[in-house]
């Protein structure tokens, strides 16, 4: 107890799968960068998430989501059946 009071214990980082999506076609543009077009095929996605995109089970990035986009909408999160960008 003594050493969580002195800040000398590691922290503890969970993690917790929130949804999962599949990315159906990448789009490159030159003043954004690249956009996924993606299916939510379960859970929720919510704007504020890190994700991992992974090819094969290779990670081939890891960071956060700029925006999120239902359509030409900017959305909070984006529910399981639903296709975002």
């Amino acid at each position: 107890m003594k050493a969580a009071l002195e800040n000398r214990l590691e922290p503890e980082i969970r993690e917790v799968v929130r949804g999962r999506a599949e990315v159906r076609d990448t789009f490159k543009i030159s003043r954004i960068g690249t956009i996924a077009g993606c299916m939510v095929t379960s859970g929720v996605i919510p704007r504020r998430a890190t994700i991992r995109v992974a090819r094969q089970g290779i990670v081939a990035f890891e960071g956060g989501i700029a925006s999120l986009k239902h359509f030409k909408d900017d959305v909070r999160e984006v529910r399981e059946g639903s296709s975002a960008g």
